[in-house]
C-alpha cells in the first residue's frame, strides 16, 4: 500500500475568534481521485481531529494598543540546560535565546510581534524543567508578560522537558523593525566531542575566551584572535557540560559544549 504526507493548510478567522476552551472539529474530505486508477478504498476518504483554539493576546485597541511581549525566564542551578524558541505560523524564528549564562538569574527579553499566531517552545536539556523536587537544581520560572498589567502566561516550572505553547497575538500596530544581525558569531565543534574547536569572527585581536563549567567555575580563559578558527586545549578537563565564552570590548557570545 502507498502513502503520502499531505500538507494541508487553512486560515480562517474561526480557528482564533472565539473561546479557546470550545472543542471544535477540523474535517477533512476526499471527494475527487485525481490518480491514474479508481478509489478501491472509499471509506477511508474521510477524516477528522479535534483541537481548541489558541489564547488570544491582546492590550486592547485604540490607546491602550501595543504589540510588545516580554520573555522573562529566571534560570535554577543548571542554567545551561534552558532554552526557548519564539516561531511565527510559518515556522519562521522570530527570537531564540540558549546563551544564559548565570544560575538563579532573571533574563527579559522584549519582542515586538505583529498581529498573527505564534509558537513559543522552552526547552529543558535536562528533563526535568525549571523546577524538580527530585534535584538540587533550585527554582526557576518563565512567563510571557505584557509591558503593564497582569502576564499574558505563567508556564508551570515542573514541565520536564519542553512546553509548546500556541497563542494568538491581537494588535493594530505593525513593526517594521528587522532583527539587527550580530556582528560577531561564534561556533563550537565537535559537539559533543573530546576536544574543542571554535571558529570566530567579527571579534577583536585581543577577545577573551573562558570556559565555565556547571558548577559556575573558570576551568580556562585566555586572550586570542577573535577571527579565526582554533583549537582549544581542554582535552584533560572531565566530561559534562560547559559554556565556551569569548567577549571583547563591543559584543560577546556564549555557547554550550558537551565534553565527552
Amino acid at each position: 500500500m502507498e502513502s503520502a504526507i499531505v500538507e494541508l493548510t487553512y486560515s480562517d478567522p474561526v480557528m482564533y475568534q472565539g473561546s479557546d476552551e470550545e472543542h471544535l472539529v477540523f474535517h477533512v474530505a476526499i471527494h475527487e481521485n485525481t490518480g491514474s486508477g479508481a478509489d478501491e478504498n472509499t471509506s477511508n476518504n474521510h477524516g477528522t481531529s479535534t483541537f481548541f483554539r489558541p489564547p488570544v493576546y491582546t492590550y486592547g485597541s485604540g490607546e491602550d494598543d501595543d504589540n510588545r511581549m516580554i520573555i522573562i525566564l529566571k534560570t535554577n542551578a543548571a542554567y545551561w540546560q534552558s532554552s526557548y524558541t519564539l516561531s511565527d505560523i510559518n515556522g519562521n524564528v522570530v527570537f531564540a535565546r540558549d546563551d544564559f549564562s548565570e544560575p538563579n538569574t532573571t533574563y527579559r527579553d522584549t519582542i515586538q510581534l505583529n498581529e498573527g499566531c505564534y509558537r513559543f517552545l522552552l526547552e529543558d536539556s535536562g528533563d526535568d524543567g525549571l523546577s524538580f523536587f527530585a534535584n538540587n537544581d533550585g527554582n526557576g520560572q518563565c512567563r510571557l508578560d505584557r509591558v503593564s498589567g497582569l502576564d499574558f502566561e505563567n508556564f508551570e516550572a515542573d514541565f520536564g522537558r519542553e512546553v509548546s505553547h500556541y497563542f494568538y497575538f491581537q494588535t493594530d500596530l505593525v513593526s517594521v523593525d528587522e532583527p539587527e544581525l550580530p556582528k560577531s558569531s561564534l561556533t563550537v565543534f565537535p559537539n559533543p566531542g573530546a576536544e574543542c574547536m571554535v571558529r570566530m569572527s567579527g571579534f577583536s585581536r585581543q577577545a577573551v575566551i573562558s570556559v565555565v563549567n556547571s558548577s559556575g567555575e573558570v576551568c580556562y580563559t585566555e586572550k586570542r584572535n577573535g577571527n579565526n578558527v582554533q583549537t582549544l586545549p581542554l582535552r584533560t578537563l572531565s566530561p559534562g557540560i560547559y559554556l565556551i565564552r569569548v567577549q571583547d570590548e563591543a559584543s560577546s557570545a556564549v555557547r554550550k559544549w558537551v565534553k565527552e
